[in-house]
């Protein structure tokens, strides 16, 4: 039963979410389920996703589902993630001016695809989860269980073809207690992976202050204006 509607909530999620029945559990589908359970963005950071993301939060999306994957040791299949090319900018009087370029390069910055770097998960790897779940902390999971069949409608029972009958499950359900051995294994690679996080939060702020001010002085090189140079002098620079 618990195999039929694990298949039940994959069906629903790979029927509503984009893209749309591919067969697979994309970041963005498994992101979208875990809003379901109810997780918030502090306690899974890829339920923030948005549709509206850019190709760099996609592969960051797909970055940091990798490495939760692998760290409860799931083994998705790996596929290369395909982006559209952005609309370049518009001609004025027949040319492309330098400065729309350098926004058009802002706005849309060259992201150049990661090989093999979006995990998708059979239903068998949904599966793997949820029961390595229920067995690692059955408390927890008979509420985010249960919060899904609340926020997912109509689940189809893939052997009856008709809705369950139920939408809640009873904790008595669920083992009493966590299997111990398997608590400390992941206890020991959430510990690993926090520091790994910590420590790539760290440098992606490092990035992101470079990149700041590769920016603004770019910026000052197309505004152009008064400027003071080392010794003090004021000189006028000519912007794009």
């Amino acid at each position: 039963m618990l195999s039929r509607l694990i298949t039940a909530i994959f069906t629903y999620f790979d029927q509503t979410i984009v893209p749309y029945s591919t067969g697979w559990f994309e970041p963005e589908k498994f992101s979208a389920m875990m809003a379901a359970a109810g997780y918030t963005p502090q306690e899974f950071p890829p339920v923030a996703h948005t549709p509206e993301a850019t190709q760099l939060e996609h592969q960051q999306l797909d970055a940091w589902l990798t490495n939760w994957y692998r760290d409860v040791s799931l083994d998705p299949r790996m596929e290369t993630r395909q982006f559209e090319a952005p609309e370049p900018p518009s001609p004025v009087d027949g040319r492309i001016r330098m400065r729309d370029s350098f926004f058009h390069a802002l706005k849309y910055p060259q992201v150049e695809p990661v090989v093999n770097g979006m995990p998708k998960l059979a239903t068998h790897g949904l599966e793997y989860y949820f029961v390595s779940t229920i067995l690692s902390n059955p408390n927890d999971a008979a509420i985010r269980l249960n919060n899904i069949l609340g926020s997912t409608p109509d689940l189809i029972d893939p052997q009856t073809a008709l809705p369950f009958e139920r939408d809640f499950i009873p904790r008595s359900c669920f083992p009493p207690g966590p299997d111990k051995e398997l608590m400390e294994t992941n206890l020991r690679l959430q510990e690993e992976r926090m520091a790994i996080q910590a420590q790539e939060a760290h440098l992606r702020l490092e990035a992101e202050h470079q990149a700041n001010l590769m920016i603004k002085r770019a910026m000052d090189n197309v505004s152009g204006g008064w400027r003071i140079d080392s010794n003090g002098h004021r000189y006028y620079q000519q912007g794009l």
